[in-house]
């Protein structure tokens, strides 16, 4: 049987990924995963609800990379491989992901630390001339305003 151009196998495998979608599975034991609400969308899950091998669906380089491709993007684990290698390799270049992130973080922390810094001396700075200006100013007995006077045009 063959549908648009796909082998009987590669199209039992598609249905098989449609009924597991959907939560209504023909394998029994995967029907009773589904009432609990723990069936789980995987290669080998697939693989035993279109009754075929799992090996078909199962490696890079399989007869059915339509379908693997399918199982993966649903699962979120297209870009991790099956192999040991292009495991590590993308753990690395998430770590790597993560240290940058980081680095810029901490960046971002030291100029905020900095500019606060800076802030909290300017602010002293500015504190301690205003006191001596009104102590300068209460000593002579003048009256020392540091806020303007709104101009009302008298003048």
């Amino acid at each position: 049987m063959v549908h648009r151009g796909k082998s009987g196998v590669e199209f039992a495998l598609e249905q098989a990924v449609d009924r597991l979608l959907h939560s209504r599975p023909k394998d029994a034991r995967l029907r009773v995963a589904a009432a609990r609400g723990k069936l789980k969308i995987n290669i080998t899950t697939v693989a035993k609800e279109a009754g075929k091998s799992r090996t078909l669906i199962g490696y890079d380089n399989c007869a059915y990379p339509e379908v693997r491709r399918r199982v993966q993007d649903l699962t979120g684990k297209a870009e991790r491989g099956t192999r040991q290698s292009s495991l590590v390799a993308c753990l690395r270049r998430e770590v790597a992901e993560l240290r940058e992130k980081l680095f810029f973080q901490q960046f971002q922390m030291k100029e905020n630390l900095n500019a606060r810094l800076t802030a909290e001396t300017d602010r002293d700075q500015y504190r301690a001339a205003y006191q001596r200006l009104r102590d300068s100013a209460s000593s002579k007995g003048q009256v020392v305003s540091l806020v303007r006077k709104p101009n009302t045009g008298q003048d």
